[in-house]
């Protein structure tokens, strides 16, 4: 009876092992996705916009609330001025404001530079190799997140890089999106492609080619918010104080 008891309790420990294992896999599957957006579309011009940022599996939902003092959040008009902007948390993610003050295509960008962060038993802490030599991997981390939105009568532009550390540029022309990958404004070949399906997660629809570019035909029902996103390691040099830099960028459309 010991024995059958006992070859039980390790059967239930497998079992719940495995399951563990394959919510996991589960977990891994899905991408995480950071992005930025306006609340309402199409911009107004003379009105104020209020602006999203999220972060999470399930686009447009956020889960968590990016810390204030990792991100930098600004505005491009269509004659290409800058516009800083200081986001709040609200609730499970941040919220900024922005006046509308021009016609065209406006871009709103999101920057969250980490710097080095290390995997301890202690949790994630600030710090490389150096700090924290028995750390199980210590990466560069950044993300960067762009949004596309327009005013009425107005179209979608072609977009340059703006030259950030990773990026996502999006060129809509009838049915078709034109996306690039960039780090360090040029072209990153062979990264995965995914976009987001709001309650179903994200799905895989290509990979970048050797120009950094992938081409997304919309189908006859792509209307109200599209997100698309990427996600790129990097192995770092020899003499770096990190394992790898770990970089993702996202970008969402109105449509």
């Amino acid at each position: 009876m010991k024995t059958m008891q006992k070859r039980a309790a390790v059967y239930r420990v497998r079992t719940w092992r495995l399951g563990l294992m394959m919510l996991a896999g589960v977990a891994a599957a899905s991408a995480h996705f950071t992005w930025i957006a306006p609340s309402a579309s199409p911009l107004a011009v003379g009105q104020v916009a209020k602006l999203v940022i999220g972060s999470g599996h399930h686009f447009p939902k956020s889960e968590t609330a990016l810390r204030l003092v990792d991100v930098q959040v600004h505005a491009i008009t269509p004659s290409g001025k800058r516009t800083e902007l200081h986001p709040t948390t609200a609730g499970t993610s941040l919220a900024a404001e922005y006046k509308v003050e021009e016609a065209g295509m406006h871009r709103f960008v999101l920057v969250q530079d980490r710097g080095v962060l290390s995997w301890t038993t202690n949790g994630v802490r600030a710090g490389g190799k150096a700090e924290h030599p028995r750390a199980r991997r210590s990466a560069k981390v950044y993300r960067s997140a762009v949004s596309y939105a327009v005013t009425p009568g107005s179209h979608f532009v072609q977009a340059k890089p703006l030259g950030i550390a990773f990026e996502m540029t999006a060129d809509v022309s009838g049915s078709q999106v034109a996306l690039a990958v960039w780090k360090d404004a040029k072209p990153c070949a062979g990264v995965e492609i995914r976009m987001a399906v709001g309650d179903h997660g994200d799905k895989a629809i290509g990979k970048t080619s050797p120009d950094g570019r992938f081409v997304y035909t919309l189908g006859p029902d792509s209307k109200g918010a599209l997100l698309f996103g990427v996600e790129y390691v990097e192995p770092a040099s020899a003499t770096a104080n990190y394992d790898r830099g770990e970089f993702a960028a996202s970008v969402e459309l109105q449509l």
